[in-house]
């Protein structure tokens, strides 16, 4: 997760596993409920929010399955879920990345351009 100031600016990225134990699988993670709610306990006293949710696929499909729009840590309209392809294990470029932004109606991915602008990635490597 990457974690920031409401002016959206990323201060530090929190893993799932260091929250608490999750109950994963090979394809998926649960955090407990608890967990989120000592999270964001947590975030409230420092100021802090959840900016965007980050997670892989096994292949290099990075929409998101109906799963991973049911389960998301924040319901707030202009989260983030970001997909990275490949479990992340591969070089990849920002094109190759699924942005999604929770709207009214559900999930749109962001278009590359939305992306470019949207979010501030140095994509030189």
């Amino acid at each position: 997760m990457w974690i920031g100031n409401y002016d959206g600016a990323v201060r530090s990225v929190l893993f799932h596993h260091e929250i608490a134990d999750d109950r994963a699988t090979a394809l998926s993670l649960e955090l407990p409920e608890k967990a989120k709610f000592s999270l964001y306990e947590q975030l409230a006293r420092d100021k802090l929010r959840v900016l965007a949710l980050l997670h892989t696929h096994p292949d290099s499909w990075v929409d998101l399955s109906w799963i991973d729009q049911q389960n998301q840590i924040s319901s707030r309209m202009g989260f983030l879920s970001i997909v990275l392809p490949l479990y992340g294990n591969v070089s990849w470029h920002v094109d190759a990345i699924g942005f999604h932004v929770k709207c009214e109606r559900g999930w749109r991915r962001l278009t590359t351009s939305e992306v470019h602008t949207a979010v501030e990635i140095d994509d030189s490597r």
